[in-house]
This record gives structure tokens, C-alpha cells and sequence, in this order.
């Protein structure tokens, strides 16, 4: 190994050859906190063994083509002039 710093999103580098792995729930549930939500999604999927099926694959399609956009910008309308409810209040879990 050289003595470049081994680059580990769930690594810590402690020196020029050495990286320390996190060996901690609590270390790696922290890094896993750190991580974008796309990726701890991802990250959860993988873990769980989930594929995307056809339907995944089509909403995901169809999310980047920005089919959803105008439901998205109503609902962010909805939400920021006080139109929508709690969900907890919907399930009556208030």
C-alpha cells in the first residue's frame, strides 16, 4: 500500500497507511446519518435485499423526466399556505 490516505465515506484515516474501520453500531449509524437520502435508501435496499421491480424502475423513470414536477410544486403550494393537515391527524394518531 502507498502512503496515500485511503479514502472511506465508513473509514476513518489515521494515517498515511492506515485506516481504522468503524467497528460500532453507534459509529456506523452516525455515518449512515451523514449520508444523502438517496443514498440511505439505497444503502437500506441493498441491506434489505430489495430490487427495484417494473414499477420502481418506471417511477424513478418518470420522476427524472419531471412527470411529477407540477404535483410536487401544488403540493409544496398546498402545504405553504396551511391547505394540508398532519398526517398523524389524518391517521387520527394525534
Amino acid at each position: 500500500m502507498d502512503d496515500r490516505v485511503v479514502q472511506n465515506r465508513f473509514a476513518k484515516p489515521v494515517g498515511p497507511s492506515h485506516v481504522a474501520v468503524m467497528s460500532t453500531v453507534q459509529e456506523i449509524k452516525a455515518a449512515i446519518g451523514q449520508l444523502p437520502l438517496e443514498e440511505r435508501a439505497a444503502l437500506i435496499a441493498d441491506l434489505c435485499g430489495w430490487t427495484d421491480d417494473d414499477w420502481d424502475r418506471r417511477m424513478k423513470a418518470d420522476a427524472k423526466a419531471g412527470k411529477f414536477a407540477a404535483l410536487n410544486e401544488d403540493a409544496t403550494t398546498s402545504y405553504r399556505s396551511g391547505q394540508t393537515k398532519p398526517l398523524d391527524d389524518i391517521l387520527g394518531k394525534s
